[in-house]
């Protein structure tokens, strides 16, 4: 199989393949929308400024996009010791999953061909990294087979998913009485309090609330430490961008509370993808706390999803008492290393195994005392 493998550099050349890259990111159902165009250019013009950008285009013969690999090119000293010129996949707390986009049918032999390609390139990198990607990333699954490289997989959080497999009665019936019982003073609370929810997915409803997204965003306990959705500049400019193209594509699910003078209580800022949603920002006003309005939004989120088809909502990978109420299960998240097998990158890899596994071993002996306590206690 021939495939011709172009470097990229600016993201001027990445929106003039916009629409192939569509293309391929549609032909991949089960690729999160941060992998897709829409995102990926929105993150690139807000938070790329001094990024030394490398994605590479893998173009078939017939002039189809089979893959886009997004990277930038980055020099660390590993273990205070190891230079190494890497390539790493792009992400931040705005891009919360990182990986690489393949055409399916031609995702194995392409990667592969990548592996080959990046081991001849003169200029090419030592280090291939990719950080915080599913467990089950079939692109990188191959590039951690490479036999002629060297490889690290390294378990680093996980995301945290919302199930969408049962009714709300018999889901809600399954939780723990704390869990029922919050929800239901959220319910009446809200009844008594005048509280009323909206459902927005219309792009012109969407530029009628961006004031009040904005007033929320800074009257949260995010705008309080100064990360609110919509506080900051170039954040607000991003969500801005990234909701309304969703919108005009069907795939905003924004969930909204109003209070009984007309102004907004709260916010779930989702992104829906075929049967999967992404739930992302959750805000409210700070006088609202009282309301519960995050356990209202979360309810009201499930049954949306149940009535739509929807069978997964998934809530990133950040850790917060809420969110790991509101979770059925979880996707491991994980860094793949790609080395060239240099003396260099021998020594590193021998090394943080070795590191590893002697901080395994220690927080082992850390929790046995306490296993054994509970055990006693049980006894």
């Amino acid at each position: 199989m021939n495939v011709r493998f172009e470097q990229i550099h600016s993201v001027e050349r990445l929106a003039e393949i916009e629409p192939q890259w569509r293309d391929l990111h549609e032909s991949a159902t089960t690729a999160p929308r941060f992998s897709g165009p829409s995102w990926v250019l929105a993150w690139l013009r807000e938070f790329g400024s001094g990024l030394d950008l490398h994605a590479v285009a893998a173009w078939s013969d017939a002039g189809q996009l089979d893959a886009l690999l997004l990277f930038e090119e980055t020099r660390h000293r590993r273990l205070m010791v190891f230079p190494f010129r890497e390539w790493e996949v792009l992400r931040n707390d705005h891009m919360p999953e990182s990986g690489l986009l393949a055409r399916p049918g031609r995702r194995a032999a392409v990667m592969a061909r990548f592996t080959d390609w990046l081991r001849e390139l003169p200029s090419g990198p030592e280090l291939v990294r990719a950080a915080y990607a599913p467990e089950t990333s079939r692109e990188l699954a191959v590039l951690a087979a490479d036999p002629l490289a060297l490889h690290l997989r390294e378990f680093v959080g996980s995301d945290y998913v919302l199930d969408v497999l049962e009714q709300w009665e018999t889901f809600l019936a399954k939780k723990s009485r704390n869990f029922r019982g919050e929800t239901r003073q959220a319910k009446n609370r809200a009844e008594k309090l005048g509280l009323t929810p909206e459902f927005v997915t219309r792009p012109e409803r969407l530029e009628e609330l961006l004031p009040e997204l904005t007033r929320v965003s800074c009257a949260s306990w995010q705008g309080m430490a100064g990360t609110g959705t919509f506080q900051e500049e170039s954040s607000r400019r991003f969500y801005t961008e990234v909701a309304r193209d969703a919108a005009a594509r069907g795939g905003l699910w924004l969930k909204v509370l109003w209070g009984p003078d007309q102004r907004m209580a709260g916010f779930l800022l989702n992104f829906r993808s075929g049967d999967r949603v992404d739930s992302l920002k959750s805000e409210f006003d700070r006088q609202w706390e009282h309301a519960k309005p995050g356990q209202q939004l979360n309810a009201r989120l499930y049954q949306r999803a149940r009535e739509s088809g929807v069978r997964a909502i998934h809530k990133g990978f950040h850790v917060t008492d809420f969110k790991t109420r509101w979770h059925t299960s979880t996707v491991p998240l994980i860094t793949t290393w790609w080395f060239r097998p240099t003396l260099k990158a021998r020594v590193f890899v021998t090394l943080r195994r070795g590191l590893r596994a002697l901080r395994d071993r220690l927080r082992r002996a850390v929790e046995r005392p306490a296993k054994q306590a509970s055990a006693s206690a049980s006894a």
